[in-house]
Formats: structure tokens, C-alpha cells, sequence
């Protein structure tokens, strides 16, 4: 499965790559991308990705001015996700207490 980071702290980003590669070690992190500037041109040059992690605020603005400025299409069939998890919940061991 190829993933793409979309995330501007890097201590964030190898946190995230860390648990994606514990949880399925086959993962290819195809890349990380810390502003919407960098966002836009990484969707021009059509890069493959099966799975898009993205923070909300990156360092030149919001993710989803990306999609307002670019045309990209997706199936009517997958519906995309959001999520505002708390940060305990990253950790790799979570307490159940």
C-alpha cells in the first residue's frame, strides 16, 4: 500500500510513519509534504497513493485549500474521511485505565 503524509511537523510525520510500519510492515511511505504549495504540486505531478494521511494546518495554510485548487476526481464510491483523534490515541500503547 502506498501512503502520502501530508504533515508540516516532522517529529509528527516519522511518528506516524512508525506506527503505520508496525501496524503493516509492506507500507511505502511515498512521501511527506509540509504545505498546501508542495501539496498542489505534488497532485499536478499525479503521484500514486492508495492512502492519504493529512493534517488540517499546514505550514502555508489549510489542506483543503489543495482540493479547492485542484481538480481531482475520486469515486463517488469512497467518500473521504476526517478524523480529530487525540494524540494519546497515537501512542503504541494506549491504556485501557
Amino acid at each position: 500500500m502506498k501512503v502520502t503524509i501530508f504533515e508540516d511537523e516532522m517529529h509528527n510525520a516519522e511518528r506516524l510513519s512508525q506506527l503505520l510500519r508496525q501496524c503493516r510492515p509492506d507500507i511505502e511511505i511515498t512521501g511527506v509534504i509540509a504545505s498546501v504549495t508542495e501539496g498542489l504540486q505534488w497532485m499536478r505531478e499525479d503521484h500514486p497513493a492508495d492512502l492519504m494521511f493529512m493534517d488540517i494546518q499546514l505550514s502555508d495554510g489549510n489542506c483543503f485549500e489543495m482540493f479547492s485548487q485542484a481538480q481531482c476526481e475520486r469515486p463517488s464510491s469512497s467518500p473521504p474521511h476526517m478524523t480529530d483523534l487525540p494524540c494519546r490515541l497515537l501512542s503504541s500503547t494506549v491504556s485501557t485505565t
